[in-house]
């Protein structure tokens, strides 16, 4: 698990084949006071930290900057708060949040619009790069379209697991086929961990 761990703080949390800029704002709304997640402690368990949520994304910072201007208090507090040379911690999957990615970025989340619904998680190689491959769920999807319709900017989704953002997509590919991929410069083994953690909460 010491392993998958280092993999988990090695993801690259912004890159996108899509063509994602996840350092521009990425919602059409603002947090309010109340959306306020607190850090939470991790989950003796394990359950928690092994969901996978997907999030709409409200911003992206580098990790030593401030929140958004108009972020407010208590979310600006957290974003603070939160540092990404530390371990994880997830959070509540209702709850506006915090999360970092690669350790240089840090986001604010919107509350999960969907939660698991992973149908398959399998590393592949594509054009000579290993990636994950993901596919979720008809009714994750249907979820997906139906945000994108509603949407006067579809946002970008961030793709959570355990508290760290394992990479940020735009909304379409997930809406229209159910689908997407996770890459990052790591290596087969690599691949293969991540896809078996994201593959521990497909139920069998």
């Amino acid at each position: 698990m010491i392993v998958l761990a280092a993999v988990l703080a090695l993801v690259v949390g912004c890159s996108s084949s899509d063509n994602d800029d996840p350092d521009a704002a990425a919602s059409s709304s603002s947090p309010t006071e109340s959306d306020g997640d607190e850090p939470s402690d991790p989950d003796p368990t394990g359950k928690q930290s092994g969901d996978v949520q997907f999030r709409p994304m409200i911003a992206a910072r580098p990790a030593d900057a401030g929140a958004p201007a108009d972020t407010p208090k208590k979310l600006r507090r957290n974003f603070a708060a939160t540092d990404c040379t530390e371990d994880p911690r997830p959070a509540k999957a209702k709850k506006t949040t915090v999360a970092c990615g690669i350790g240089d970025t840090k986001y604010l989340l919107d509350p999960a619009v969907v939660v698991n619904s992973l149908t398959s998680a399998q590393a592949v190689e594509f054009r000579g790069e290993w990636v994950v491959a993901v596919i979720v769920s008809s009714e994750a999807q249907q979820a997906f379209e139906t945000l994108a319709e509603s949407a006067d900017n579809p946002p970008l989704i961030a793709i959570e697991q355990g508290g760290t953002v394992l990479q940020v997509r735009g909304i379409a590919q997930l809406a229209d086929k159910g689908r997407t991929s996770i890459d990052g410069d790591f290596d087969e083994r690599e691949a293969a961990e991540i896809a078996e953690l994201l593959g521990a909460t497909i139920d069998s």
